[in-house]
C-alpha cells in the first residue's frame, strides 16, 4: 500500500484496479469433493503488500475471487498498523477526519451483513471511530445516534475489530488513571 494512500480508497476502488495491485494465486483446493475438487483450479488466493486472502469455498474461481476481494478489503479496513510493543504500542493508521467518519456511520447505519459491499467501509468506520474517541463507545453512539448496545454488537461480530478495541480501550484507560 502506497504511503499516501488511506484504507478508504482501496474499499471504494473497483475490482478490476484492485486486482491490478494484488498478486493472485490460483490452485487446487483441499478436502472433500472428490474428482470434481480435484479437476479444478478453483482456489484463489490474493496478496497485496502484507496483506494476504484466500477463498476456497466455493466452486466456481469467479465466486471465490469476489469472496476472496471481500476479506482483502475487510483485512484492510480494520489493520490499525500498531507500533511498539505492549501498553507503549500505538496505532499508526491515518484517520478520517471525525465529521467523515461520524456522518459516514450514521448514513450506512449497523445493519449490514458481511455479504454486503459496505460491511469493510463500516468496518474501518468503526476502527476509526474508535480511535477518534479513544475507544469511547458513549462518545461515538453520542455522534452518531447509534445505541451503544448494537455498536458493541457490531464490534464484537468482528474478531480483529473487537481485539483492536480491547486494545484502545485499555490503552484509553491507562491514559485516564494517569492524568
Amino acid at each position: 500500500m502506497g504511503k499516501q494512500t488511506l484504507w478508504i480508497d482501496y474499499i471504494i476502488m473497483d475490482e478490476r484496479r484492485l486486482l491490478g495491485l494484488c498478486r493472485q494465486e490460483n490452485y487446487r483446493g483441499s478436502g472433500k469433493g472428490g474428482q470434481a475438487r480435484n479437476k479444478t483450479s478453483n482456489a484463489v488466493r490474493l496478496t497485496l503488500d502484507d496483506y494476504q486472502a484466500t477463498a476456497t469455498q466455493l466452486r466456481s474461481k469467479e465466486g471465490n475471487l469476489l469472496q476472496c476481494l471481500r476479506k482483502l478489503r475487510l483485512m484492510i479496513a480494520i489493520d490499525l498498523k500498531w507500533s511498539g510493543q505492549g501498553e507503549d504500542s500505538i496505532p499508526q493508521r491515518k484517520i478520517l477526519p471525525e465529521n467523515k467518519i461520524f456522518s459516514e456511520l450514521k448514513r450506512i447505519g449497523l445493519a449490514v451483513n458481511p455479504s454486503n459491499k459496505n460491511y469493510a467501509l463500516l468496518a474501518g468506520l468503526l476502527s476509526d471511530a474508535l480511535i477518534a474517541s479513544d475507544a469511547s463507545l458513549k462518545s461515538i453512539s453520542a455522534a452518531t445516534g447509534l445505541s451503544v448496545t448494537a455498536l458493541s454488537k457490531k464490534i464484537h461480530e468482528i474478531p480483529e475489530l473487537y481485539r483492536n478495541f480491547q486494545r484502545l480501550y485499555r490503552k484509553g484507560a491507562a491514559t485516564t488513571v494517569e492524568e
